[in-house]
């Protein structure tokens, strides 16, 4: 950083002149220019600025330029530094840098640098070299000129450039490279999902067969297999509704490659689809059981066992199936859970007010992020509120800012997955606390921010003990898909 300072209105001889002080206190710099001026204006947040860079501040929108911090005008400060305060500080020679090494007062570097100063410079005509005044005719004289000296030097600046050239080569190379592998593994991704699209389609085309032979048999018994033909038919139904939702999500796949590469809502969108296709499956397992059932009640019916068989056996692959899907599910989860164990003594600390639990860092769509967990206590009620903080990262420097990315904050129970409370900070209210003054979306500039969330639930009653066991509660949170994210 550079130690050069330019008085502003304090001395005529040294105005505007680089100077190095030698003890002068930072209050006395402007921030943003380095003028010594003779008022100083202090803001709130510690930053000092002269007249002319605060009179630009106060025509924009009244922030300090150097962190972004709005200030009141009424409470800015004003520090004089009068001539005689002036007189007091020391500094160097202007001439320091040529090997001067003069210091004193202000009017004694004045009188020096304007009548006894020898190190004044000027520059050499012939090879635009920088030499002091008194060895110029020297440096014309005696061999010193560096004419030759610049060429070789320019010279040497070119293959500097050429080195550089090169380095940014092998880096957009390595790049390159890195982008390959991406791809590769979104192509396996892809490939993965065709082939569980592919052998459900030829699951599909054996169970219709299977349907239509029982339709033939039951022609004859229509009385004794009426249960058979039905659950046939809701078997049938229920896979062409599986096979409806797996054909959209392998349209989906077609565009998936970019889209996965560049916003991790798309592996979201992925992995919702995936599990309506896992429900649509699920939903086929009391129709088969019925028709199970059915198969084994009387005597009466054990010619229809070969028909049965098949139906069983197309059973076990379409259980197959949904055990394929149920571990793609899984591979593509979102979702991070944090336990938080010793509760009642948790609860015991909000008696202070409020009391914080706070998850360890974990990668949450590529941002470094922690879980916070507190109780707080308004008129004898406490209510427990969940936030999700952005942290410091490693990789903060290759990531988009702000935090852009909705998400759902989850308070779950432990048996009831449909009992889960479930609330979602959305893309629209994101960018409204982005447009204030409030960093919860920016890049940290400290350990962790704030955060955002929401009030859950109150910590009372019967209804919430049902999400405590073993004196712990579980929270999560998941990216959300929604339709704002598209806007």
């Amino acid at each position: 950083m550079s130690c050069e300072r330019f008085l502003c209105g304090l001395c005529d001889a040294l105005d505007w002149r680089p100077l190095e002080f030698v003890n002068l206190s930072p209050v006395r710099i402007c921030s943003l220019c380095n003028v010594v001026p003779s008022i100083t204006y202090l803001l709130e947040c510690s930053h000092q600025l002269c007249n002319v860079c605060y009179e630009g501040v106060l025509q924009g929108d009244r922030r300090c330029p150097l962190d972004g911090k709005y200030f009141d005008e009424d409470l800015v400060g004003q520090l004089e530094f009068t001539p005689r305060q002036v007189e007091k500080q020391e500094l160097r020679c202007v001439n320091w840098r040529e090997g001067c090494d003069v210091v004193g007062t202000v009017e004694h570097v004045k009188n020096h640098f304007s009548r006894d100063c020898a190190f004044h410079a000027v520059v050499c005509k012939r090879c635009d070299a920088k030499v002091l005044r008194r060895d110029i005719v020297k440096h014309n004289t005696d061999n010193l000129c560096q004419r030759e000296s610049v060429l070789t030097e320019v010279e040497h600046i070119r293959g500097d450039v050429s080195d550089t050239e090169k380095k940014t080569c092998i880096l957009v190379g390595k790049n390159h490279v890195k982008l390959s592998t991406i791809a590769d593994q979104l192509s396996e991704h892809q490939q993965l999902l065709n082939e569980l699209l592919e052998q459900q389609e030829r699951e599909v085309t054996e169970v219709r067969h299977v349907v239509n032979a029982l339709n033939e048999h039951v022609q004859f018994h229509e009385q004794v297999y009426g249960n058979v033909v039905n659950s046939g038919k809701a078997l049938e139904t229920s896979m062409d509704a599986v096979n409806t939702k797996l054909s959209a999500l392998e349209e989906g796949m077609h565009c998936s490659n970019d889209y996965m590469a560049t916003n991790a809502l798309g592996v979201a969108q992925i992995v919702a689809d995936l599990k309506d296709v896992t429900t649509g499956l699920d939903a086929l397992r009391e129709p088969l059981q019925e028709v199970k059932n059915f198969v084994n009640v009387t005597a009466e019916t054990r010619d229809t066992k070969s028909v049965a068989k098949a139906i069983f056996d197309t059973m076990d692959k379409v259980m197959s199936m949904a055990g394929s899907l149920r571990a793609a599910l899984h591979s593509y989860s979102n979702t991070h859970y944090f336990h938080v164990r010793d509760f009642a003594k948790f609860r015991k600390e909000v008696e202070n007010g409020r009391a914080s639990r706070c998850s360890e860092v974990f990668n949450f769509c590529g941002y470094s992020v922690k879980l916070l967990v507190q109780i707080s206590k308004t008129d004898d009620v406490q209510r427990l509120h969940l936030y999700l903080c952005i942290c410091q990262g490693p990789r903060d420097s290759l990531l988009k800012w702000p935090f852009l990315i909705p998400y759902t904050l989850i308070l779950i129970h432990p048996t009831d997955e449909t009992r889960n409370i479930r609330k979602t900070v959305s893309h629209n209210e994101i960018i409204n606390v982005i447009r204030t003054p409030r960093s919860y979306f920016n890049r940290p500039t400290t350990e962790m921010t704030n955060g955002s969330g929401f009030n859950m639930c109150n910590v009372e009653g019967t209804e919430f003990s049902d999400f405590i066991t073993d004196d712990s509660i579980c929270v999560g949170v998941e990216a959300a898909v929604c339709s704002e994210t598209g806007a």
